[in-house]
């Protein structure tokens, strides 16, 4: 089974999905994804629903290699440089991360 490794990460990320509504009467916020929009793009490009959890990076690099097969990943959001094996990502489109790649 293919997973995407967090190698290294930097502060200000976390794993977030759509959030959780309706509790808010009793004082829970209904948390999520800081940008939304950017989460159901990139679940979209994957074939994914929509708010399926997904990772946020905070404002700094971040390092995630592919183990035990290739993994299909979205860069969406804010644009920031991110490059694969030196080559740069374009943003709202997908990539295949061979095994090993980082």
């Amino acid at each position: 089974m293919s997973k995407l490794v967090v190698t290294a990460v930097s502060p200000g990320s976390s794993v977030q999905d759509g959030g959780r509504f309706g509790a808010q009467r009793y004082g829970l916020t209904p948390s999520g994804a800081v940008d939304s929009l950017a989460l159901a793009a990139a679940n979209g490009l994957l074939g994914n629903a929509p708010f399926a959890a997904a990772i946020e990076v905070g404002p700094l690099n971040s390092v995630f290699t592919a183990r035990g097969g290739a993994v299909r990943v979205a860069l969406t959001g804010a644009m920031r440089p991110a490059e694969v094996a030196g080559q740069t990502v374009a943003l709202n489109e997908t990539i295949t991360l061979a095994e090993g790649e980082a």
